[in-house]
């Protein structure tokens, strides 16, 4: 899977399960602050994001809140 353009398609807070390619060429995964429950980034620019592969296809990976 290729990496998905953060410019143009950002990622909504709520989703889980993600890789965050950064402009130094480092990968990530999301990391989420007990304090705030809000998602953690580096002090980098994201670049691009991706979802993590499953190890096994029947777990969830992916959690969103719909309205």
């Amino acid at each position: 899977m290729t990496w998905i353009d953060w410019n143009e398609f950002p990622v909504p807070e709520d989703v889980r399960g993600l890789l965050f390619l950064y402009e130094d060429g480092s990968v990530y995964p999301d990391r989420y602050s007990p304090e705030t429950k809000k998602r953690k980034y580096r002090d980098c620019k994201i670049v691009g994001w991706k979802f993590m592969e499953r190890r096994n296809p029947n777990e969830k990976s992916i959690q969103c809140n719909v309205l």
